[in-house]
């Protein structure tokens, strides 16, 4: 996972914001975390950040959900590997991700499978 530069995470969900933070922070791999649209368009918006990886809820509280917050951060972060979680399944939540080049990952999900996504990512080195 050396290709990793920096992951956003965005999920209103304290739980999982803790938990992937405790998984990135064991394998030193930088991230930032968000809890709603507005923090993530802020994070990427500063330019502070290069973030190679983006993964994001589907369901996110202010009306936004987590494909429309993809589209928008795509329009930035044309390069980034994005990533929608969700509890329901891929058809339900989100319809055909592959089009539109992001990839699903259902929830409740496995420490492991969360880092096998990552290890999968196309982001190059940086």
């Amino acid at each position: 996972m050396t290709d990793l530069r920096n992951l956003l995470i965005i999920d209103d969900d304290p739980d999982i914001r803790e938990l992937l933070s405790v998984i990135l922070g064991r394998f030193n791999i930088p991230f930032t975390l968000a809890a709603h649209p507005e923090e993530a368009h802020e994070a990427v918006q500063k330019g502070r950040n290069n973030f190679t990886n983006v993964l994001i809820d589907y369901t996110l509280p202010g009306g936004t959900n987590g494909l429309q917050l993809a589209d928008k951060i795509r329009e930035s972060l044309p390069s980034a590997d994005i990533t929608i979680t969700s509890g329901y399944s891929q058809s339900m939540a989100t319809g055909d991700l592959s089009a539109k080049g992001y990839r699903f990952l259902e929830k409740p999900f496995t420490p492991q499978e969360f880092l096998d996504i990552l290890k999968t990512s196309d982001c190059p080195a940086g």
